[in-house]
């Protein structure tokens, strides 16, 4: 359903479109990260929250799933792992717990070509 626009207007083509959805598969099947993508979960994509101390005062999450017990909050990367991506999300992680008393599960996901690789953040 999800990609089914982008099919329709050429933005991409069937075999793109395919994995894309293998990625979606994959996601939320792994088992660190499936809880977000679940039935279950509240979830927010491209959620800007308030944070004083980043330079711009907000701070965008790629996908912010709310559970009964825990949030889980998902950073998706391509390309070469950087440590900044990791301080970056520590600092999403460290915003959310100035606003939940929630534990937080904070995860990178980077996506290659073919597939994705899952890494979870301490904070």
């Amino acid at each position: 359903l999800v990609l089914a626009p982008y099919l329709a207007d050429g933005a991409i083509d069937q075999k793109t479109a395919e994995r894309i959805r293998d990625k979606f598969i994959q996601m939320a099947q792994h088992p660190l990260i499936a809880a977000a993508f679940g039935q279950n979960a509240k979830l927010k994509t491209e959620c800007e929250i308030y944070y004083p101390q980043s330079e711009t005062g907000v701070v965008r999450l790629d996908r912010f799933a709310e559970l009964p017990d825990a949030i889980y909050l998902i950073d998706y990367k391509t390309g070469q792992k950087l440590i900044k991506h990791n301080e970056q999300v520590q600092d999403y992680a460290t915003a959310l717990k100035e606003l939940s008393d929630k534990e937080i599960q904070a995860y990178l996901v980077y996506l290659s070509e073919d597939t994705i690789e899952v890494e979870q953040v301490a904070c």
